[in-house]
């Protein structure tokens, strides 16, 4: 399975939710990321917490084909990046500044989605290698920073992660957001045995940015 390139993946995320899929049990997270893929979210984001994560994207990939963006979280080594790329992930993402990590996806021509939490985190997370910079953790950042910082820093781009749903996702998308992360809100308190609350919060979220 060949990733996107990151010009590909760059314009295929624009507007998009990403919902992060992170749980222990690898059947789980195979069974939440295909609830909400079917529930109409464009991208998922399998972390490195997983176990077996790079069989879990690999898998994902295979089945969803096209329709739906499949990449890597929690990445922290040059080594996960290639085993990401090696199985097909489209992007990657860490809630660190981690220069190797930016470095590897230059060199693999993979989307480096890469933390800050500050203007000069920000900075920094671009010129470590993000083409797209985590805002992590959003629960503790304003939606109106992304304009704020895009004043002086227009050519930095977002992905608010953590923190967003239903009742903010408009706010963080008018106020620049490139794309959004989707993390506790989607689920906390879900297993295989409520994966149609999880189809039930991705429609609160979709139909909120209609």
């Amino acid at each position: 399975m060949k990733s996107m390139t990151k010009k590909e993946a760059m314009a295929a995320l624009r507007g998009k939710c990403v919902a992060l899929i992170r749980f222990d049990d690898f059947d789980t997270a195979k069974a939440v990321a295909h609830a909400v893929a079917e529930a109409g979210i464009g991208a998922i984001e399998v972390t490195f917490t997983v176990k077996d994560a790079p069989r879990l994207i690999r898998e994902l990939n295979d089945e969803f084909g096209n329709d739906v963006l499949v990449g890597a979280g929690t990445v922290l080594s040059a080594q996960q990046v290639e085993s990401a790329y090696e199985n097909g992930a489209d992007f990657v993402t860490s809630p660190c500044i981690l220069p190797e990590v930016g470095a590897a996806c230059k060199r693999l021509d993979l989307l480096c989605s890469m933390g800050a939490a500050t203007a000069n985190e920000a900075y920094q997370s671009y010129l470590a290698g993000s083409d797209l910079i985590k805002l992590f953790p959003g629960s503790s950042i304003d939606p109106d920073f992304i304009e704020a910082v895009k004043a002086p820093l227009p050519f930095l781009e977002f992905m608010p992660t953590d923190g967003v749903d239903y009742s903010n996702i408009g706010h963080w998308f008018e106020s620049g957001a490139y794309a959004v992360g989707i993390g506790s809100y989607l689920t906390a308190g879900i297993d295989k045995d409520h994966l149609t609350e999880a189809a039930s919060r991705c429609k609160l979220l979709l139909n909120a940015i209609k």
